[in-house]
């Protein structure tokens, strides 16, 4: 504003002609400074091209600001590029309200390229939604951006499979931004995930509210008018998991709501899948010698069998099923297939409490999973949460359970029997002793839940820790501390736990 004034000044020394010229001039000069202002101002906003300033403000330091797409119709099989973002896509595969699961065919977005960012997707009537095989995804529910869902118009909905993280996926982030919920509805599988590490599933809405006609599924089983499979499902496959760590590890889920499903609400599953690639106990048996020395040990052979394929044990964890090591994993980081010799990791010397004749298995486990502060009406379903085989140091944390489950899990599971049959399960940790697939050695395999902690959670039937099939099993590590039942067991211990006077995981 300097220079203006001065030239004003120069100019009504001169006369009054010249002294009007030089006042209309400075303010011209001076609207034209305010008029730039105000436009570099407005390229700094956020870019929503149908936003609605009468219902919420636009976030600021907004990282998606300048989305390469809005509100934009793609057809079914979308790739999007790497690094790109996406504010409200819309893809509809068909108009069907309960698709097939049709393998490599109908699938609304393909994420094969990392960073991609999904912001309001509107995506219905495919047989996968949102297919995942790379890193960095990120699916968000942004309630102040254009094309935000709700339950009567979800982001997702009328898809046999939401959401599936497969084989590349990690580092993806389901969440929601603003105080938004991603809602889906009406999804036989919504959130299926099969393979993962440093993740976050969070801030979802849910349900199936009525039965529909789903066609059967390739097993012939859960055919006919139904709700929901499940909701969250962690059904990860040995074969997706990458060889340099075979685990499903470091995820958090968290402050989801979830109902309408007819098996678990939330669950780390094992053995989903029942076949040879997908279980994550690939092969059992006795140690023939431990040498703590050299971080290694023998297998012996298997009753009734022997050891195949032991090569493809590279990158996957060694669990201790019992004896003084019982409950510690040890990633297996070389193998001597013939010599049925496995060199561990070892950095805190547990093989030092293992000897000879102890049970192992080798198995792709989940660790270091976090399942806290959601919601499942588990009305009518088998279990509102479920840690089902090999997982290990996880957390279940301030959960809330409600509803009472239809299903009664047989004997074989050694539960809490009551007058009526077997306690409804609001949550289960279950170890697994007779597992029927798996490559490596024939049956039993064995998957232990160990080193969990289950913390704080509120619920309406029984929180169980358990071992279903064999019953010669003890001494199996857990922390349970604060769970509260308003009409089962909180804890119900089958005499296969020793619980912990400390969390293993705080």
């Amino acid at each position: 504003m300097s220079a203006p004034a001065g030239n004003t000044t120069s100019f009504m020394k001169g006369g009054g002609v010249r002294k009007k010229t030089g006042l209309l001039l400075a303010s011209v000069i001076l609207c034209v400074l305010i008029v730039g202002s105000l436009l570099a101002a407005v390229k700094q906003l956020p870019n929503y091209t149908t936003f609605d300033p009468s219902t919420s403000s636009p976030p600021q330091d907004d990282p998606f600001a300048t989305p390469a797409t809005t509100s934009q119709t793609f057809e079914e099989g979308w790739t999007p590029e790497a690094n790109s973002v996406h504010l409200n896509p819309r893809i509809s595969c068909s108009t069907d309200p309960t698709p097939a699961n049709v393998r490599n065919a109908q699938r609304g977005v393909n994420v094969v390229n990392g960073n991609v960012v999904l912001i309001n997707p509107q995506i219905k009537g495919c047989s996968v939604g949102v297919l995942v095989k790379a890193g960095g995804f990120k699916l968000l529910a942004d309630k102040s951006k254009v094309g935000y869902a709700s339950a009567a118009s979800p982001a997702l909905h009328s898809n046999y499979k939401g959401v599936v993280f497969d084989r590349g996926a990690f580092g993806y982030e389901v969440k929601g931004l603003h105080e938004g919920e991603l809602f889906m509805r009406n999804n036989y599988i919504p959130v299926n995930l099969q393979a993962g590490y440093d993740c976050l599933i969070s801030d979802t809405d849910i349900d199936h509210p009525v039965p529909l006609d789903w066609d059967p599924t390739r097993s012939g089983m859960l055919s006919g008018s139904r709700l929901a499979k499940v909701g969250i499902k962690a059904r990860a496959y040995y074969t997706l998991l990458p060889v340099a760590d075979r685990s499903f590890h470091d995820c958090v889920i968290r402050s989801n709501d979830v109902a309408g499903f007819e098996e678990e609400g939330i669950s780390l599953d094992a053995n989903g899948g029942g076949r040879d690639a997908v279980t994550l106990v690939q092969g059992s048996s006795p140690l023939a010698a431990v040498d703590a020395a050299t971080d290694s040990v023998t297998l012996a052979q298997p009753l009734d069998g022997k050891w195949t394929n032991l090569e493809n044990a590279q990158g996957a964890w060694l669990s201790f099923n019992q004896g003084g090591a019982v409950g510690r994993y040890l990633q297996i980081v070389a193998v001597d297939a013939a010599g049925l010799r496995l060199t561990l990791s070892d950095p805190n010397d547990y093989l030092s409490l293992a000897a000879a004749d102890d049970p192992v298995s080798v198995t792709a486990p989940y660790r270091n999973v976090t399942i806290s502060e959601n919601v499942v009406n588990a009305g009518g379903s088998r279990v509102g949460i479920d840690f089902h085989g090999p997982v290990y140091r996880s957390r279940l944390v301030n959960n809330t359970i409600t509803g009472t489950q239809s299903y009664q899990y047989g004997s074989d599971n050694h539960l809490r029997v009551t007058p009526n049959g077997v306690a409804p399960q609001s949550i289960r940790v279950t170890t697994l002793a007779d597992i029927p697939p798996g490559t490596m050695t024939p049956r039993p395999h064995v998957g232990v839940a160990s080193y969990n902690s289950v913390v704080n959670n509120q619920v309406g039937w029984d929180i169980s820790f358990h071992t279903r099939d064999m019953e010669a099993w003890r001494g199996i590590p857990a922390y349970a501390s604060a769970n509260t039942s308003t009409n089962g067991e909180a804890d119900y211990n089958d005499g296969t736990y020793d619980f912990l006077a400390s969390d293993a995981n705080p």
